[in-house]
């Protein structure tokens, strides 16, 4: 009988202690400096997001969400647990000032580095605070001599500390004042400012308002306030779509549904090829460049966009196999729509080409306007070839495609696959490089694209002499060997030296030597007479080989003995 009685005991007793801690306490709102004394209890909220300040953590103090019941107009809130901190208040060391007595101790400013809001055993200056007060906010700095000193609320935290700026003021409610109203019902309304749409779009419920109807009969709009979601949140399927909208604000949701439009994405109605080509000159061999041409597409909904990235091009001829002038054809898709276009080219027989010499520069002393100019890596394993795919592609080293003698020179065979680049001067004095396709530019700031476009460098170098090319409208981003992708490209300069970058060098052509023979001696004898003459008929006839002469039969420079060196010969002669 004993044992019943005292679980019984028990069970009242528990029942006595969750109607108490369910009960609710009601705190006002302090405005003025002057209603707060001693002895005062307070709890401190951020009224904006409704947060109100609970337990200490390890530098600062939790915020609890939905643990406070503000009233329709804010005046008041009411607390129906214990995660809230309820804060005694104290005699402050300064005149004018308040301690914040809580549960283990006094509130204080615990630091000048972090931003800490700590408790301590005594009262002392960074425990002691003045209270001034901005509309309905207060405004309490800690007197110490830290100086992260002032008590705020960090949103994007969700923490109540201290700070030497910014951050949010709190509010002060104090015990006392009369029941609070409580959220009855949420009421989602408003008409969404856009009701048309297109498949893929996101919905918008801007215009679309929350109001809340409090237990007083009072109406607030918590707009703002409230959690928001909605279903479906992309639009996804053509025609009229419904979409429910909720918004939740002090445990209570509404909801309401609206109905959009729609529309089914515009598709591409005509296609047009516009511009003109960069250019129009070629040898026997090369392919047509379309650079310099746009596309733009006209859509279904009247609206028109160029969409040259998204082209897929094809030329005919797809390489210039004769001399002469030719029409070129050049056919552009998008999305299944083609658009076609014509141009005249000249197409030229291609120069004799001959190996070629370069030897690294590691100073600006070594850059020259028209000057010819190959680029490797810093360990010269790689060299940089012809641009594909938007960047400059690389070939591995070998006899094949260059060879680094002993002395450093590089020879670079007819034919390598190695790009020979151009260097010019534009009108700012700026550098500017061409491969055989036409000028380079690196392809923007954020890009590694280096690209076939006209574009300007600054062109430097560091002290062990590599070289950096920076494009100057692509802010500090410079031309660096990416192992990874076995490219070139142009990236962020703190790439430059780190693992899976490699460093470039510049090799300038080196200049053919003077001959040491007068010109038109063609046997070497040191005389230009009718010996020479005779020794040209004789190439010509094909009675005599011309590399018997090493060279000194090319009058005119253009690996060929013909009529044209007989003349010139002659003309040496004669003095004319």
């Amino acid at each position: 009988m004993k044992k019943i009685f005292t679980t019984m005991m028990f069970a009242l007793l528990a029942m006595v202690s969750f109607q108490v801690l369910a009960e609710a306490t009601t705190y006002t709102l302090v405005t003025d400096v002057n209603d707060l004394a001693v002895g005062d209890k307070i709890v401190l909220t951020n009224r904006a997001h409704q947060y109100a300040m609970g337990a200490q953590r390890a530098n600062n103090r939790g915020a609890n969400e939905w643990q406070v019941k503000f009233s329709a107009d804010f005046s008041s809130v009411s607390i129906d647990n214990d995660t809230v901190e309820v804060i005694t208040l104290a005699k402050g060391t300064k005149e004018g000032t308040f301690a914040f007595q809580v549960a283990d101790g006094y509130l204080y400013a615990a630091s000048s580095s972090s931003n800490n809001l700590k408790t301590q055993d005594e009262i002392d200056d960074n425990a002691s605070a003045t209270i001034a007060f901005y509309d309905d906010e207060a405004a309490i700095v800690f007197q110490g001599e830290n100086t992260r000193n002032q008590l705020k609320f960090n949103y994007n935290s969700t923490i109540f500390s201290c700070y030497s700026t910014a951050q949010q003021l709190v509010c002060i409610y104090k015990l006392g004042g009369g029941e609070v109203a409580t959220v009855q019902s949420i009421t989602v309304g408003g008409t969404p400012n856009k009701t048309n749409y297109v498949v893929g779009d996101n919905f918008s419920r801007t215009g679309i308002t929350a109001t809340a109807l409090y237990s007083d009969g009072t109406t607030v709009d918590v707009t703002s306030n409230a959690t928001w979601s909605v279903n479906p949140s992309k639009l996804e399927t053509a025609g009229e779509v419904k979409v429910a909208v909720s918004a939740t604000f002090q445990g209570v949701t509404g909801s309401g549904e609206f109905t959009v439009n729609v529309a089914a994405p515009a598709t591409i109605q005509e296609l047009a090829i516009e511009g003109t080509p960069a250019r129009t000159s070629y040898y026997v061999g090369n392919e047509f460049s379309v650079n310099g041409l746009k596309v733009k597409a006209l859509y279904t909904d009247g609206t028109t966009k160029e969409v040259t990235s998204k082209a897929a091009w094809e030329v005919t001829p797809a390489s210039f196999t004769t001399p002469g002038t030719v029409d070129v054809t050049v056919k552009a898709t998008v999305e299944d729509v083609v658009a076609t276009a014509q141009y005249e080219v000249t197409v030229e027989e291609a120069p004799l080409s001959s190996d070629k010499k370069f030897e690294k520069i590691t100073s600006t002393d070594g850059l020259k306007a028209d000057a010819h100019y190959i680029i490797l890596t810093a360990d010269g394993d790689r060299a940089a070839s012809v641009i594909d795919n938007k960047k400059i592609s690389t070939v591995e080293a070998s006899e094949a495609t260059y060879a680094i003698g002993e002395d450093g020179v590089v020879t670079v065979p007819a034919g390598s696959a190695v790009e020979v680049y151009t260097l010019g001067l534009n009108d700012n004095k700026e550098w500017t490089l061409a491969d055989s396709n036409g000028s380079v530019a690196s392809n923007g700031s954020s890009s590694t694209n280096i690209t076939n476009s006209t574009g300007a460098f600054n062109i430097s170098f560091d002290e062990a002499g590599n070289a950096v090319i920076a494009g100057t409208t692509a802010g500090t981003r410079v031309w660096l060997f990416n192992a990874g992708t076995n490219v070139i490209g142009s990236y962020a300069g703190s790439n430059a030296g780190a693992t899976g970058y490699a460093y470039l060098t510049l090799y300038k052509e080196v200049a053919a030597p003077t001959p040491s023979f007068k010109k038109g001696d063609v046997n070497g004898d040191g005389l230009v007479d009718v010996v020479d003459v005779n020794c040209l008929i004789g190439i010509i006839m094909g009675d005599v080989d011309a590399s018997v002469y090493e060279g000194r039969a090319f009058i005119n420079d253009d690996d060929t003995v013909d009529v044209v060196d007989v003349n010139a010969v002659i003309s040496l002669i004669m003095g004319v």
